[in-house]
């Protein structure tokens, strides 16, 4: 949250706001439960993210002692793949339902009647 605390862009700030139900605005009187407050709803959108299939969970980073996320993640600054995004927003499109990526080797032309 602290990357966020220093961010000038205020319409990222007050979503993120608004969906910890803080009403939105700056955070630089947040008490200390607001914050956490924050923090776990910026979490609550990472999982979901990791369970659309765009970032690692948790978890996983854990296991193999890599850096846990950080927020500007939900600004897109969390590496991940073409095919990681695809899958994200191919389950966006399909009602939250994610499907793991089939790959064609080869397509035959078959013969038309």
């Amino acid at each position: 949250h602290l990357a966020l605390a220093k961010s000038q862009n205020l319409s990222v700030i007050n979503m993120f706001t608004r969906l910890a139900g803080l009403g939105g605005g700056n955070l630089a009187g947040a008490s200390p439960e607001n914050k956490q407050k924050l923090t776990d709803t910026l979490y609550e959108i990472y999982d979901l993210a990791v369970a659309l299939g765009a970032y690692p969970s948790r978890q996983y980073l854990a296991e193999r002692k890599l850096q846990q996320p950080c927020f500007p993640f939900l600004l897109g600054g969390v590496e991940t793949t073409p095919l990681n995004m695809v899958q994200l927003y191919a389950a966006v499109g399909n009602g939250g339902l994610k499907r793991e990526a089939i790959f064609l080797r080869q397509i035959f032309k078959g013969r038309s009647r």
